[in-house]
């Protein structure tokens, strides 16, 4: 009986959230060419019934939304898709003509619902961008070796990693995508605050990595409350190394 409940509720939401899609992905379609990251961001948590809502804390997010519209950057690379609030401001605020090339790991045995999904997120981007989606562990080598297919030699502008939250796996995807990023491109982690135990995602190991890695590169922290127990930006800007680099700056 259990199992019947649990499979009636995964069926459920799938009829919702399909129901969603295609009542406001026009909506979506004609959103944003005139739009400020600011009002980009509101739309997302609060617009289109929450499907593209992120798991992030808005003040944070639209910071780093603001960073983004500044830089427009032309070729993004994002490590963890979810729910596509971050593809939809990326395809936003990025160049009108970007490549944005988003990886997540395959949906197991709801292959109708990640069928859904994917012509829902290929909808997102602006007519002029070029939008690939992988459905793979980015951790493979193959996975690396498709991405740089795609890119044919182009290197990533921004690099946004926020899939696998333990040590190993942030550790994983910083080592196999950075090379790719482009002399004073960004390499961007969601996460950085630390996750206490006891605290529902206290396996969440990027802080440790990030403490790691931020001393040897010009840093930004973006942290609402470090009281918070989750979320946090941190943005490296990929330069070479130099031990006398000043701690990070901490936007609060």
């Amino acid at each position: 009986m259990k199992a019947f409940l649990n499979w009636l509720k995964k069926a459920w939401n799938f009829l919702t959230y399909t129901v969603q899609c295609i009542r406001y992905y026009k909506s979506i379609q004609r959103t944003g060419a005139d739009m400020s990251a600011g009002q980009l961001v509101d739309a997302i948590f609060h617009r289109w019934g929450g499907i593209l809502k992120p798991i992030q804390v808005p003040y944070e997010i639209r910071l780093f939304s603001e960073l983004v519209e500044k830089n427009q950057p032309q070729t993004v690379l994002e490590i963890g898709t979810a729910n596509g609030g971050t593809l939809f401001l990326f395809s936003r605020l990025a160049d009108k003509n970007a490549h944005i090339i988003s990886i997540d790991l395959p949906m197991g045995l709801m292959r109708l619902y990640f069928f859904i999904r994917l012509l829902f997120f290929k909808s997102i981007p602006l007519s002029g961008q070029t939008l690939n989606l992988l459905r793979s562990n980015s951790q493979k080598l193959i996975t690396k070796k498709k991405i740089e297919k795609i890119l044919n030699g182009k290197k990533i502008d921004l690099l946004y990693i926020d899939a696998d939250h333990s040590y190993e796996g942030v550790k994983k995807d910083f080592e196999l995508y950075s090379p790719l990023v482009t002399p004073g491109g960004i390499i961007v982690f969601h996460d950085i605050v630390h996750h206490p135990s006891g605290t529902t995602a206290h396996l969440a190991e990027v802080d440790r990595f990030w403490n790691e890695i931020k001393t040897q590169y010009h840093c930004v922290e973006i942290v609402e409350n470090w009281n918070q127990w989750w979320a946090g930006i941190g943005i490296l800007t990929k330069k070479h190394l130099n031990p006398n680099i000043p701690k990070c700056n901490k936007v609060i």
